[in-house]
Protein backbone atom coordinates (compact mmCIF):
# COMPACT_ATOMS: atom_id res chain seq x y z
CA UNK A 1 0.00 0.00 0.00
CA UNK A 2 3.21 2.52 0.26
CA UNK A 3 4.36 1.88 -3.03
CA UNK A 4 0.51 2.42 -4.45
CA UNK A 5 0.58 5.91 -2.16
CA UNK A 6 4.11 7.05 -3.09
CA UNK A 7 3.11 6.20 -6.86
CA UNK A 8 -0.11 8.25 -6.92
CA UNK A 9 2.34 11.02 -4.37
CA UNK A 10 4.77 11.11 -7.09
CA UNK A 11 3.08 10.70 -10.51
CA UNK A 12 -0.69 10.87 -9.77
CA UNK A 13 -3.40 9.17 -11.68
CA UNK A 14 -5.33 11.92 -13.56
CA UNK A 15 -3.03 10.59 -16.46
CA UNK A 16 -4.90 7.80 -17.23
CA UNK A 17 -7.67 7.15 -18.42
CA UNK A 18 -10.16 4.02 -17.66
CA UNK A 19 -8.96 1.95 -20.98
CA UNK A 20 -5.43 2.52 -20.22
CA UNK A 21 -6.15 1.26 -16.91
CA UNK A 22 -8.43 -1.79 -17.91
CA UNK A 23 -5.71 -2.50 -20.71
CA UNK A 24 -2.37 -2.60 -18.32
CA UNK A 25 -4.19 -4.95 -16.17
CA UNK A 26 -5.43 -6.73 -18.60
CA UNK A 27 -1.84 -7.03 -19.71
CA UNK A 28 -0.55 -8.12 -15.86
CA UNK A 29 -3.05 -10.82 -16.12
CA UNK A 30 -2.15 -12.47 -19.67
CA UNK A 31 1.53 -11.73 -19.34
CA UNK A 32 2.36 -11.96 -16.04
CA UNK A 33 0.01 -14.28 -14.83
CA UNK A 34 -1.26 -16.61 -17.14
CA UNK A 35 2.55 -16.36 -19.56
CA UNK A 36 4.15 -17.08 -16.20
CA UNK A 37 2.54 -20.60 -15.51
CA UNK A 38 2.69 -21.77 -18.99
CA UNK A 39 6.62 -20.54 -18.94
CA UNK A 40 6.88 -22.35 -15.42
CA UNK A 41 5.68 -25.76 -16.42
CA UNK A 42 7.84 -25.48 -19.61
CA UNK A 43 10.44 -25.37 -16.91
CA UNK A 44 8.99 -28.42 -14.96
CA UNK A 45 9.17 -30.22 -18.33
CA UNK A 46 12.18 -29.27 -20.73
CA UNK A 47 14.28 -27.47 -18.11
CA UNK A 48 15.31 -23.64 -17.63
CA UNK A 49 17.44 -23.56 -20.65
CA UNK A 50 15.47 -25.08 -23.30
CA UNK A 51 12.90 -23.37 -22.00
CA UNK A 52 14.75 -19.75 -22.65
CA UNK A 53 15.75 -20.57 -25.86
CA UNK A 54 12.68 -21.20 -27.13
CA UNK A 55 11.28 -17.91 -25.18
CA UNK A 56 13.85 -16.69 -27.93
CA UNK A 57 11.03 -16.09 -30.10
CA UNK A 58 9.77 -13.58 -28.26
CA UNK A 59 11.51 -10.95 -30.82
CA UNK A 60 9.47 -12.21 -33.94
CA UNK A 61 6.32 -12.67 -32.31
CA UNK A 62 6.86 -8.91 -30.88
CA UNK A 63 7.96 -7.44 -34.38
CA UNK A 64 4.87 -9.18 -35.76
CA UNK A 65 2.55 -7.67 -33.59
CA UNK A 66 4.25 -4.28 -33.78
CA UNK A 67 4.04 -4.37 -37.54
CA UNK A 68 0.31 -5.05 -36.80
CA UNK A 69 -0.86 -3.21 -34.53
CA UNK A 70 1.81 -0.10 -34.47
CA UNK A 71 2.29 -0.23 -38.45
CA UNK A 72 6.18 -0.40 -37.50
CA UNK A 73 8.33 -2.05 -39.99
CA UNK A 74 11.29 -4.34 -39.37
CA UNK A 75 14.10 -3.40 -40.68
CA UNK A 76 15.72 -6.07 -42.97
CA UNK A 77 18.83 -6.48 -41.39
CA UNK A 78 16.83 -6.94 -37.76
CA UNK A 79 14.68 -9.41 -39.73
CA UNK A 80 17.72 -11.50 -41.00
CA UNK A 81 19.02 -11.28 -37.48
CA UNK A 82 15.59 -12.83 -35.59
CA UNK A 83 15.72 -15.45 -38.46
CA UNK A 84 19.20 -16.78 -37.49
CA UNK A 85 18.14 -16.58 -34.20
CA UNK A 86 14.87 -19.09 -34.78
CA UNK A 87 17.72 -21.35 -36.76
CA UNK A 88 19.83 -21.59 -33.70
CA UNK A 89 16.88 -22.35 -31.42
CA UNK A 90 16.02 -24.89 -34.16
CA UNK A 91 19.53 -25.76 -33.96
CA UNK A 92 19.61 -26.49 -30.49
CA UNK A 93 15.88 -28.42 -30.30
CA UNK A 94 17.03 -30.75 -33.21
CA UNK A 95 20.59 -31.85 -30.66
CA UNK A 96 18.08 -32.30 -27.89
CA UNK A 97 15.86 -34.62 -30.44
CA UNK A 98 19.04 -36.78 -31.66
CA UNK A 99 19.92 -37.21 -27.42
CA UNK A 100 16.32 -38.53 -26.17
CA UNK A 101 14.47 -39.07 -29.44
CA UNK A 102 11.46 -37.04 -28.45
CA UNK A 103 10.56 -33.48 -29.14
CA UNK A 104 8.58 -32.68 -25.99
CA UNK A 105 5.71 -31.52 -27.61
CA UNK A 106 4.07 -30.54 -24.39
CA UNK A 107 7.16 -29.01 -22.82
CA UNK A 108 7.39 -26.84 -25.91
CA UNK A 109 3.83 -25.93 -26.69
CA UNK A 110 3.68 -25.07 -22.88
CA UNK A 111 6.82 -22.55 -23.63
CA UNK A 112 5.31 -21.25 -26.59
CA UNK A 113 1.80 -20.33 -25.42
CA UNK A 114 3.95 -18.69 -22.19
CA UNK A 115 5.69 -16.64 -25.41
CA UNK A 116 2.32 -15.73 -26.75
CA UNK A 117 0.80 -14.31 -23.41
CA UNK A 118 3.95 -12.67 -22.52
CA UNK A 119 4.01 -10.53 -25.49
CA UNK A 120 0.68 -9.95 -25.43
CA UNK A 121 0.96 -8.29 -22.27
CA UNK A 122 3.56 -6.31 -24.09
CA UNK A 123 1.81 -4.89 -26.61
CA UNK A 124 -0.79 -3.72 -24.61
CA UNK A 125 1.52 -2.32 -22.12
CA UNK A 126 2.79 -0.81 -25.45
CA UNK A 127 -0.26 0.39 -26.62
CA UNK A 128 -1.12 1.55 -23.38
CA UNK A 129 2.01 3.79 -23.34
CA UNK A 130 1.16 5.31 -27.11
CA UNK A 131 -2.13 6.67 -25.38
CA UNK A 132 -0.47 7.84 -22.27
CA UNK A 133 2.88 9.11 -23.27
CA UNK A 134 3.24 10.99 -20.28
CA UNK A 135 2.63 8.04 -18.13
CA UNK A 136 5.64 6.95 -16.25
CA UNK A 137 6.91 2.81 -16.16
CA UNK A 138 6.23 2.64 -12.21
CA UNK A 139 2.58 3.30 -12.75
CA UNK A 140 2.38 1.00 -15.90
CA UNK A 141 4.06 -1.57 -13.61
CA UNK A 142 2.00 -1.08 -10.71
CA UNK A 143 -0.85 -1.90 -12.55
CA UNK A 144 0.60 -5.00 -14.25
CA UNK A 145 1.53 -6.20 -11.01
CA UNK A 146 -2.30 -5.93 -9.57
CA UNK A 147 -3.30 -7.46 -12.63
CA UNK A 148 -1.22 -10.38 -12.06
CA UNK A 149 -1.95 -10.58 -8.93
CA UNK A 150 -5.72 -10.77 -9.60
CA UNK A 151 -5.00 -13.64 -11.55
CA UNK A 152 -3.18 -15.58 -8.83
CA UNK A 153 -5.94 -14.79 -6.10
CA UNK A 154 -8.86 -16.40 -8.76
CA UNK A 155 -6.59 -18.97 -9.82
CA UNK A 156 -5.18 -20.25 -6.93
CA UNK A 157 -7.99 -22.76 -5.85
CA UNK A 158 -7.21 -23.98 -9.27
CA UNK A 159 -3.71 -24.37 -9.49
CA UNK A 160 -3.38 -25.27 -5.46
CA UNK A 161 -0.36 -23.60 -5.44
CA UNK A 162 -0.89 -23.26 -1.47
CA UNK A 163 0.50 -19.50 -2.28
CA UNK A 164 -0.98 -17.60 0.82
CA UNK A 165 0.68 -20.39 3.40
CA UNK A 166 4.21 -20.36 1.28
CA UNK A 167 4.58 -16.19 1.25
CA UNK A 168 3.87 -16.78 5.04
CA UNK A 169 6.58 -19.04 5.27
CA UNK A 170 9.13 -16.41 3.44
CA UNK A 171 11.72 -14.50 5.73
Amino acid sequence: MTVLALVVAVQGWEKVSWPVGIALFISGLLGLGIGDIFLMRAFARMGVARTLILFGFQPLFIGIGSWYFFDQSISPIKFVSVLFFVACVWTFSFEKYKESGHWEIIGIAAALLGVIFDNTGIILTRWSFNQVPEMGPLQANLVRCFGAFAFFVIANPILKAQLIPQFLKLS
